[in-house]
């Protein structure tokens, strides 16, 4: 069995082999060839108030790969207001001031546990690619102006992602911390080879784009529906990013899960911070007639019709098929390449019955 760390990961994997495992899974979840379970977040008080506990698992199998993938992990949530803005943070809670989440692949044929590594740098990539896919689908092709609201850890890859999909030449950012934002557009530039521009606004990034994407931590709508335009296409990674009334401008909604969050398991009695955060009511009333991606990428349902219409994408609650995708191809690379450190399958095996 092999262990890997994120290194490892951030070595063997692009986007474009992200793009290319999330849409040949999604057309096979479409298809029904892919099984998922969907997040499953266990909550509990924590030791200091204002925080709580979170264990979060998902899974999900990719016969086309021979992969099943277990994502989980164990973290320690914060909700402190940043700039004036309401946000949601993992703490870096574990020893060394460090976060825990892993990432563990099974063989479907023989039911062996091939590898375990840290979650940080795939999860990143799939969320991206996923938002890449849907704007694959969704976004006009002459696409070429992407606005970006944050400039955190998520937004990295949903550029990289709007790249590898069409041929973006300008980029505008803003969030809030002027400084994050000047030191992430450099960032980007320098690794995309397109223009980034840091902006003053939120309006400002999202003026005479063709693609906008919100990807912050914010628990506070971002945009506005004067802002849209015709042949828009925009993505969030959280419900809450987008208003009512900008949620009613979108001619064309798909979502990447069937469930609206994940299923909470709190304590007794427990509640967050954000329980009743994240949905408005009429979102949430909406949500079940909206269909998924897969079903686009599997020919079931259309994506983009009409070049005028303002699409929307909604890439909120991860899917475990994703980990066992991306996974899977991260782990052929990383084997052709000498990556990860070995250990001894029998450690994990037994002569017991499960």
């Amino acid at each position: 069995m092999l262990v890997f760390d994120n290194d490892d990961v951030k070595n063997a994997l692009s986007m474009d082999v992200c793009l290319d495992a999330i849409e040949e899974t999604y057309r096979d979840y479409g298809q029904g060839q892919a099984v998922n379970i969907p997040r499953a977040d266990m909550l509990t008080p924590h030791p200091q108030e204002g925080y709580f506990y979170e264990f979060k698992t998902m899974s999900g199998a990719v016969p086309r790969y021979d992969i099943c993938a277990l994502r989980l992990s164990s973290s320690v949530i914060g909700f402190p207001t940043v700039l004036g803005t309401f946000r949601k943070e993992k703490v870096p809670a574990a020893p060394g001031n460090r976060w825990l989440g892993l990432i563990m692949l099974y063989r479907i044929s023989n039911g062996e546990l091939l590898c375990v590594f840290p979650d940080g740098y795939l999860q990143r990539m799939r969320v991206g690619a996923t938002s890449g896919i849907g704007a694959k689908y969704m976004a006009v092709e002459r696409a070429a102006r992407v606005g970006i609201l944050g400039s955190g850890f998520q937004a990295g890859s949903q550029l990289m992602a709007m790249c590898g999909v069409r041929k973006i030449t300008e980029i505008k950012v803003y969030s809030p911390n002027r400084d994050h934002r000047y030191a992430f557009s450099v960032e980007m530039e320098r690794e995309l080879g397109v223009a980034v521009k840091p902006v003053g606004s939120a309006e400002e990034a999202v003026r005479d784009v063709d693609i906008l994407v919100t990807a912050s931590n914010a628990m506070v709508p971002l945009t506005k529906p004067e802002w849209l335009r015709p042949g828009m296409h925009v993505t969030s990674i959280r419900p809450i990013e987008i208003d009512d009334e900008t949620f009613d401008r979108f001619d064309r909604i798909v979502k990447n899960s069937v469930e609206a969050e994940p299923l909470y398991y709190p304590m007794e009695g427990f509640k967050t911070p954000d329980t009743d955060v994240g949905w408005s009511t009429y979102q949430r009333e909406r949500f079940p007639q909206l269909r998924i991606l897969a079903e686009v990428v599997a020919g079931k349902i259309p994506g983009r019709q009409k070049p005028e219409e303002i699409t929307y994408f909604l890439n909120s609650v991860g899917l475990g098929i994703q980990f066992a995708a991306v996974g899977a191809k991260f782990y052929d690379l990383a084997r052709s390449r000498g990556l990860g450190k070995e250990i001894p399958t029998d450690w994990f095996l037994q002569t017991l019955h499960t």
